[in-house]
């Protein structure tokens, strides 16, 4: 007598063969100058896909500074075909650098939403902000003048002599017997 499945375990079912379906690849090791355009005049052999995500080179990172793209295809079929047809090929960009592509399964399968981004709510608010306004009125104000050097040095040779003074009256020398003499 054959088990009756439960409609959870079919959903289950479904969702496992889903995930295993990789159908989101990335191009990597695109040659620097190239643009989405060029990209997408390259694939137009390519099977279908349902989104293109072209990521430009950076070129501060100077001799590593290539292009990728993130491609969602519509089968995972597709995926192997985009493999097989473009891994490897040695593309050449406009200024002439040639460079062989690499195609690999995104780690991360599913595809990214353009989000909602909300504005900042503290945008705009550091001009009322009360140490802000604190700090930009002391930079207004003029800074006082610096006392002169002769009255620093009298300060200085003055707080020499109460040392010396205080060191004298706590210099108390021990004598055998346990009396205690006090110098002046």
């Amino acid at each position: 007598m054959a088990k009756a499945r439960k409609s959870s375990d079919v959903i289950l079912s479904r969702r496992a063969t889903k995930e295993l379906a990789q159908t989101r690849i990335i191009l990597r090791r695109l040659p620097p100058a190239t643009t989405e355009e060029d990209l997408r005049e390259r694939l137009k052999d390519a099977p279908d896909h349902e989104f293109l995500y072209f990521c430009a080179s950076d070129r501060s990172l100077e001799p590593f500074n290539f292009c990728r793209a993130y491609v969602n295809l519509r089968r995972a079929e597709d995926a192997v075909k985009m493999r097989e047809l473009i891994d490897g090929q040695v593309w050449r960009d406009a200024i002439g650098c040639e460079c062989p592509v690499v195609v690999e399964f995104a780690p991360y399968q599913k595809v990214v939403r353009k989000s909602r981004k909300r504005p900042d709510p503290k945008m705009g608010s550091l001009q009322d902000d009360p140490e802000y306004v604190a700090f930009t009125k002391t930079l207004e104000t003029e800074p006082e003048p610096p006392p002169p050097l002769d009255a620093l040095v009298e300060d200085d040779e003055d707080k020499k002599k109460e040392a010396e003074g205080r060191i004298r009256v706590l210099l108390c020398v021990r004598v055998r017997v346990g009396v205690c003499i006090c110098r002046r």
